[in-house]
């Protein structure tokens, strides 16, 4: 699926952060964490297809302000899209994705299966993928 290949893709953005003092570059990923703590939160309460389409276009709506802000950090250091290479000052937001990672993987996965024919649903993923597109 494609939201979850490109949500993937932020991730590996946010565990290969590199060298230098990346203050801008912390307060993006603190930004972007907090929307996908909230995705998360949404994800584990979600009953209906209403309820998943209404919190993948909250996150959405996120990701399309975070993301060209994330796409500018990339072009403004071009390191840390290098894995393995996390620095010090940002071990603890790269810790606090991965946990993130692991919650979200089976949760959006099973939901998403769950009401995977809904056409709001769809529409919602879709948006979603557009959303993320903005960060590359």
């Amino acid at each position: 699926m494609k939201k979850v290949a490109l949500f993937l893709l932020v991730v590996v953005f946010i565990a290969a952060c590199g060298k230098g003092s990346y203050q801008d570059l912390r307060g993006v990923m603190e930004e972007f964490l907090t929307a996908q703590e909230a995705y998360v939160e949404g994800m584990e309460s979600v009953q209906t297809a209403e309820d998943l389409a209404a919190t993948m276009n909250n996150f959405a709506d996120a990701i399309e302000k975070i993301g060209p802000k994330m796409k500018e950090m990339t072009e403004k250091y071009p390191e840390i899209m290098k894995e393995n290479e996390m620095p010090e000052a940002l071990k603890d937001l790269d810790e606090r994705g991965k946990a993130l990672q692991t919650r979200m993987q089976n949760l959006s996965q099973d939901k998403f299966n769950e009401f995977i024919s809904d056409e709001k649903v769809l529409e919602a993923a879709q948006r979603m993928g557009k959303a993320f597109q903005s960060m590359m």
